[in-house]
């Protein structure tokens, strides 16, 4: 709470102009802030004896002897400060000398705090009402000083010896004193000779000066706390039959500023939030002082406080939280494959606002093909984020299951898919690389059958393959006619003998089981062309007969 000692009325005049009559009241300060207190300080008629303003040296404080020659009562000091401090006053029975580091046999008479310093040169009232009455022919010591151990010093004067009268009027002599610090030298020494710098005022014997303000208090000093701009009144009667004086002090209450940052708010990592605290004119301090423009720039993810302060120096403080506000998350994983001819959905999540793709698109979702894609994703406060994900395709694998072919429903094929496949998948279930299909089994008819096969890249293809199944009927029954080929192996012909002519039809089916080759046997000697067949072994089928193995060979 601030402190500035200002005097209601005129209070610094001289000692020649100084009536024994006069009275008045001070105030501590006059124009004041909600919750401040203030000192309102009456005064009876005194005299007043000044020693000197010439300063020349300072330390914080002072000792000095007073001698009464009529008794008188010391009402109060005026100092020479060399800025605003505290104060405390001491007094003793007898003179300083002896006594200068030690507070035994010193009094506290009293303290202020935050006492403003008047412009060197001129005098600074001490707001302690001293109240020591001094009997005629006596001497007593008094100890002035900042009570602030190595803060604002009071001025002094270099003097000539201890003890010597610098100043006096008919009632009291001021003698030349000590410097030192605060308290009492603290341990150290102190300096001689010197002389205080101030006023003192003081009354003379013949009865004690009454007091009563317009709060009810009937002591010389009164301290109040204005809630609004108030008039204060004292009645002063002075003794001696000098009249009541009434005297009044004016308090001025000041507004406060209203600062007002707003209620807490957040914003995008990195961007700026314009803070306002209003009051243009007035002086400013952000966290401390950090800075100290009305309107200020902040950064996301800490507490901002501004203290406001207008001309009549009241001030006022508001406090915001700026937080960071985390974009959406957005994640589309990790690289991918696919097969040609695939296509993929990227989702970009459901956690944004809105979405822009680098292909255009403003969907939450995208189905593409291979390619490198991106996405930034925005919330509703702009806070923004982006993710991208490269997709590259894998060839699908060939797959060939052989030609569709026919066989007797006597026999059987093996259809082959081809190795090197991570899987293979049937129509008939089998999951093997090779499947058997035996006519007997499936019966007459027309069957395919379809292969799915899965290279190691997840990638597949597919192939069918129809079997035939023939009941090969009407071939007459040979068992009894005897059947010979040659030659054999065969080149480009082969003949086929019986022992007794026959007329049937006959077939030729490779190692597969696979029909190749479909003839008929007439007469006893039957000559076929095999020179579209490829080198191999072969086999000659006829009903009612064995089967014979014919070895092509060109």
């Amino acid at each position: 709470m601030k402190k500035i000692y200002l005097t209601a009325m005129a209070a610094l005049i001289s000692a020649a102009a100084w009536s024994q009559c006069e009275s008045g009241v001070t105030a501590s300060q006059t124009s004041i802030c909600p919750g401040d207190s203030v000192q309102l300080f009456g005064t009876g008629p005194v005299n007043m004896v000044t020693t000197t303003f010439a300063a020349g040296n300072n330390h914080r404080g002072n000792m000095f002897d007073i001698v009464a020659t009529n008794t008188v009562t010391i009402e109060s000091f005026d100092a020479h400060p060399m800025g605003t401090t505290d104060y405390e006053i001491y007094y003793r029975v007898g003179g300083h000398a002896g006594f200068e580091t030690s507070s035994a046999g010193w009094t506290l008479v009293g303290s202020a705090t935050g006492v403003a310093a008047q412009p060197q040169g001129t005098p600074t009232p001490i707001p302690i009402n001293v109240n020591v009455t001094i009997p005629a022919g006596q001497t007593y010591a008094f100890y002035v000083t900042s009570s602030q151990t190595g803060g604002t010093s009071l001025n002094y004067t270099n003097g000539s010896t201890v003890g010597n009268v610098f100043a006096s009027d008919a009632n009291i002599s001021f003698l030349e004193g000590v410097g030192m610090e605060y308290p009492f030298a603290n341990g150290g020494s102190f300096f001689s000779p010197r002389v205080w710098n101030g006023n003192i005022h003081y009354s003379i014997a013949g009865g004690a000066t009454t007091f009563l303000w317009s709060t009810g208090s009937t002591n010389a000093s009164d301290t109040v706390v204005p809630t609004a701009t108030t008039t204060y009144y004292v009645d002063i009667t002075p003794p001696g039959g000098c009249p009541t004086v009434t005297d009044s002090v004016t308090i001025v209450m000041n507004t406060v500023p209203i600062v007002d940052l707003g209620p807490d708010t957040s914003a995008c990592q990195g961007v700026q939030v314009t803070l306002d605290a209003g009051n243009p004119g007035a002086t400013f301090s952000w966290n401390g002082g950090v800075w100290t423009q009305q309107v200020f720039n902040a950064l996301p993810g800490t507490s901002y406080n501004v203290t406001v302060t207008n001309a009549e120096g009241c001030s006022s403080s508001d406090t915001i939280d700026v937080a960071i506000s985390l974009p959406p998350p957005v994640d589309l994983g990790a690289d991918q494959a696919i097969c040609d001819g695939e296509t993929i959905t990227l989702d970009a999540g459901n956690f944004a606002d809105s979405y822009l793709w680098d292909n255009g698109d403003t969907t939450q979702t995208i189905t593409v093909g291979p390619g490198t894609y991106s996405v930034t994703v925005s919330d509703a406060q702009g806070c923004s984020d982006s993710d991208n994900i490269t997709i590259t395709s894998n060839p699908n694998p060939t797959v060939s299951a052989g030609n569709d072919t026919t066989i007797c429903v006597n026999h059987s094929v093996s259809l082959d898919a081809g190795a090197g496949f991570a899987g293979y998948n049937w129509s008939s279930s089998e999951t093997t690389q090779t499947i058997t299909v035996d006519g007997g089994t499936v019966g007459v008819g027309t069957h395919p059958y379809t292969v799915e096969v899965t290279d190691s890249n997840g990638c597949s293809a597919m192939d069918t393959v129809v079997v035939n199944v023939d009941a090969c009927a009407g071939i007459t029954e040979l068992a009894s006619q005897g059947i010979n080929v040659y030659p054999n192996p065969a080149n480009s012909s082969l003949v086929i003998t019986t022992n007794a002519p026959v007329e049937t039809e006959a077939f030729i089916c490779n190692s597969l089981g696979q029909k190749v080759m479909t003839l008929q046997i007439s007469g006893t000697e039957t000559e076929i062309n095999v020179s579209q067949l490829e080198n191999g072994a072969y086999y000659l089928v006829a009903a009612g007969m064995e089967t014979v193995k014919v070895n092509i060979l060109h």
